[in-house]
């Protein structure tokens, strides 16, 4: 038998029209293609040269696969329409080392000439290398009548070098330089090779040279919430469990570029649908600009006889019967990640909101009059919605609009505030518009408060018991502690395991016996906070003891999966201080750990300057505008 020395291509002209230069068009899907040999190869890397030279551009694409015999060449590469995998002995569609092949329809070779004219082979197998070149323009010569013998450069010649595979494409059609890092980009996105050992390297001129690993088409994501499905977190999904399915979606922070938005189909580490949404309006929602996310549905593409992915493999055939399930289950998923984005993403800005503004929202909408409770949530979930808002600027709104909700002379703004489209800049301004009705009412609660002062000056004079006289008082102007807190939130649980762990012995005098712990909760701090009668004076016994109360606090319930507190703040009340420089020193220095003593004298002062900024003020507008401020 004679030994066969000479390559054959064996083809129709239209073919090489329709499936090469027509089909592959752009540089991406072309190096696709070759990189997918190379890991059909076994490869561990696949090296992809750019060489700008302007009179002789080049792409040098070189890998350590296993490489082609001579045999190999011209009875498996250069058969348009092959299908590797219906062809092999086996039937077990795995390469040598186990890697399920990717390639299928034996049409990759002809995605080089979408891009190039003439392409050279360099390949290692057995110790032998085989070089051989073609040319496109001879290729299409019709004088072949469909027969063309590429150019045979080396013949089995003997070699001590490694196997792999080198192909050099030159008469490049692109005349605009190739951006590495847009290519990476592009390259990431066709591939999800569940593998750590196939790296892709893509190389300039320049010396510029990037790595590509299937995490690669993440980096380009700024995730913020993340779904997993796989046989762990999904095990009562049937259609999942059945066909194998795992891959996750992830939203973003801030919305995606559109192309990246939508649910990148892979099938045996290869692209088989380019994003989308399989058909949903997403227009409906605004979770949609933020989703992306993949799925491995390696069952399309492991029947032999089937075929469900268009050629270019750029997406499925989703008019087939078989891909209806499919395409009902990734609507079924979209959706249900939809409706949980919207509730994560109200939780996550609510907590960064309460950071500032000291308060959750959600708690203050909770104790207001029903016919105010829609109008705030109302506003609130617009705020939550509209990313354009930070934290800060959500805050700064949020305790506008708590305060005006306090008046019912705010109802008349309603209307504006609601046509205004939560313009933040015109939101802000309908505000200041009404400061002179503002500080009219501030004036009104703070004069409601100053009497609400003068009560407590009245306690402090007359000695008043700390049960229940001052304690109530408290629980009921909680603004007597600290300015900002608005809301009084019993936390009696609290109180009780203070009052359990730290009993008091019976011998204590009735005078001196400490009061029942007042706790209460206000944004992610809770507050403890020990009563004395204005006539008990603070020395370092009462000290320690509430630094021990601020420690069990800290070690026990704070932070456990039970609290939504994350920190404390705990404070003793008494009407002076008995204790030497070195105490006082003491004092200051706890403070850095939130703990506190307070004297009912200084704490008085501090409350009356504080609102007498509001009296100050609303002098000093109507000396401004006596018409407009009654």
């Amino acid at each position: 038998m004679c030994e066969l020395t000479e390559l054959t291509l064996k083809f129709d002209l239209r073919t090489i029209e329709h499936l090469g230069i027509q089909m592959y068009k752009t540089l991406p899907p072309v190096l696709a293609e070759m990189i997918s040999n190379a890991y059909d190869a076994d490869a561990t890397y696949v090296n992809i040269q750019l060489v700008e030279d302007e009179n002789n551009k080049q792409i040098i694409i070189t890998d350590d696969g296993c490489g082609m015999s001579f045999e190999e060449i011209n009875n498996s590469f250069l058969v348009i329409g092959r299908n590797r995998r219906k062809n092999d002995p086996n039937h077990s569609g795995l390469t040598p080392n186990g890697r399920k092949v990717t390639g299928r329809k034996g049409l990759g070779k002809l995605a080089i000439f979408g891009i190039a004219t003439h392409i050279e082979i360099q390949t290692v197998k057995d110790c032998k290398e085989n070089i051989f070149a073609m040319d496109l323009k001879d290729i299409l010569d019709e004088k072949n009548n469909g027969i063309y013998k590429p150019q045979i450069i080396k013949y089995n010649e003997d070699v001590t070098c490694k196997p792999g595979t080198k192909i050099t494409l030159s008469g490049i059609k692109r005349k605009n330089p190739i951006d590495i890092f847009d290519l990476k980009a592009s390259i990431a996105k066709r591939f999800a090779f569940n593998v750590s050992d196939f790296i892709i390297n893509i190389s300039n001129e320049s010396n510029e040279t990037v790595k590509i690993t299937n995490d690669t088409k993440w980096e380009y994501i700024n995730s913020q919430f993340e779904w997993i499905f796989d046989n762990d977190h999904n095990d009562e999904d049937s259609f999942l469990l059945e066909n194998k399915i795992t891959g996750k979606i992830v939203t973003t922070k801030t919305p995606l570029p559109e192309d990246q938005r939508g649910i990148f189909l892979y099938a045996r580490g290869k692209l088989v649908n380019s994003n989308e949404f399989y058909g949903i309006k997403t227009t409906t929602s605004l979770a949609y600009n933020y989703m992306t996310g993949v799925f491995y549905v390696d069952y399309v593409d492991d029947n032999y006889d089937s075929d469900l992915v268009t050629t270019n493999r750029e997406g499925l055939i989703w008019e087939r019967d078989e891909l209806q399930d499919l395409k009902s289950w990734l609507v079924e998923k979209l959706q249900f990640v939809e409706k949980q984005w919207s509730e994560k993403r109200t939780q996550l800005k609510e907590d960064e909101i309460s950071k500032v503004t000291g308060y959750k929202p959600s708690e203050w909408i909770e104790t207001l009059p029903k016919r105010k409770q829609k109008l705030a949530k109302g506003w609130i979930d617009s705020i939550y919605k509209d990313n354009s808002i930070d934290e800060n600027k959500a805050g700064e709104l949020i305790d506008h609009l708590q305060m005006c909700l306090k008046f019912d002379s705010f109802d008349d703004m309603v209307t504006d505030l609601e046509n205004s489209g939560l313009d933040e800049v015109k939101v802000l301004d309908l505000f200041k518009e009404w400061h002179l009705v503002e500080a009219q009412e501030l004036y009104n609660l703070s004069r409601g408060r100053i009497k609400a002062i003068q009560k407590l000056e009245q306690f402090i004079n007359e000695d008043a018991k700390e049960v229940p006289t001052i304690h109530n008082f408290i629980k009921e102007f909680p603004w007597i502690l600290d300015p900002k807190m608005t809301i009084y939130k019993d936390e009696c649980t609290y109180s009780t395991l203070l009052q359990e762990h730290f009993p008091e012995n019976n011998e204590v005098l009735e005078e001196d016996k400490r009061l029942d712990f007042l706790c209460t909760g206000f944004g992610d701090t809770l507050y403890i906070v020990e009563l004395k009668r204005p006539s008990c004076r603070i020395s370092q016994k009462e000290l320690n003891q509430l630094l021990k109360y601020h420690a069990f606090i800290k070690d026990h319930l704070i932070g456990t999966s039970e609290s939504s507190y994350h920190q404390v703040a705990s404070y003793i009340i008494g009407g002076s201080i008995i204790g030497n420089t070195e105490f006082n020193m003491q004092i200051e220095a706890m403070k850095t750990q939130r703990v506190y003593i307070e004297i009912y004298p200084e704490m008085l002062s501090r409350v009356k300057n504080y609102h007498k900024e509001f009296i100050d003020k609303y002098n000093e507008l109507k000396q401004r505008d006596p018409i407009n401020v009654g």
